[in-house]
């Protein structure tokens, strides 16, 4: 691409969508490099320099990103202040830059980014609810799926039944926390009060994260009942999964667990048949 490139007259000819395309790329790198001017390229036009007109852009795109991760963790963003959170999420940015068009994306890597974050070493709480936060909105975007029965199951045979694979619903997820979750971000609703509200550490608790209708819901579960979610969703086979709840829950029983999972809209669909490694869920 040539130094001195003057969009108004190098952006013409047969090379133009190559020369476009060079330009877009420098442009969108060095609106997230504040060390780096588009001036060599682009030149000065109007009463603003090149440098001036580089940085009014750079904040208006950096203030959008900062607005759509606080609309994404809007409980995270009350635990820590919007200053707190705006600084935090300009640093995530800054090493994770948006891949995709979509804001809803914005915040994939935002969690891990979090563990990793020195300054909330001390606040574990703060980490988990950016966790919890994801995977609501992982849910509440998740696609819909077919209407499912356990008639289905009740069709196959003894044997077939002993080596279903249950697939759960888009957007399903687990997560497990020493915090009271649910309670901390139920309590940060609009309308919802704080007060009482307790944001030690406790026993460790799994939850279970999904969309019912047009609402998301965040629900702690018994130990039991979530290490057969959590199996099923790592693609276990019917028969290995409740052996392996009798042999770690002698004390429940594995059918009922079982039933309660299908009685709740979390599976979306069963297969039946080995699973390949590369289509076990995380």
């Amino acid at each position: 691409m040539p130094e001195n490139l003057n969009p108004h007259q190098d952006l013409n000819g047969p090379l133009a969508p190559q020369r476009l395309r060079d330009l877009q790329t420098r442009f969108l790198r060095d609106v997230f490099d504040r060390e780096r001017s588009l001036e060599a390229d682009t030149g000065s036009s109007g009463r603003l320099s090149s440098e001036c007109q580089m940085a009014a852009y750079r904040g208006s795109v950096w203030g959008n990103l900062c607005r759509a991760m606080r609309e994404i963790f809007p409980v995270t963003v009350q635990l820590v202040g919007e200053r707190y959170f705006d600084a935090m999420a300009r640093r995530y940015l800054e090493r994770h830059p948006p891949t995709t068009p979509y804001l809803h994306d914005l915040g994939a890597d935002f969690e891990g980014f979090a563990r990793q974050f020195e300054p909330l070493r001390e606040l574990p709480v703060v980490v988990d609810m950016v966790g919890l936060e994801w995977r609501w909105h992982e849910a509440f975007h998740a696609e819909d799926s077919r209407p499912w029965s356990a008639s289905t199951l009740a069709a196959l045979s003894p044997e077939q039944q002993m080596s279903v694979r249950f697939q759960l619903q888009p957007g399903l997820s687990l997560m497990e926390s020493a915090f009271s979750l649910d309670e901390i971000w139920q309590a940060h609703q609009p309308g919802q009060s704080v007060g009482g509200l307790s944001l030690a550490a406790g026993t460790q608790t799994g939850f279970v994260i999904y969309r019912e209708a047009h609402a998301v819901v965040i629900e702690p579960l018994a130990p039991a009942l979530f290490q057969l979610l959590k199996n099923i969703q790592q693609g276990a086979e019917l028969a290995a999964n409740l052996a392996v709840l009798s042999l770690n829950f002698p004390e429940d029983e594995p059918g009922e667990l079982l039933g309660q999972v299908l009685s709740r809209p979390w599976v979306a669909n069963l297969m039946v048949g080995p699973c390949d490694q590369d289509e076990k869920g995380g």
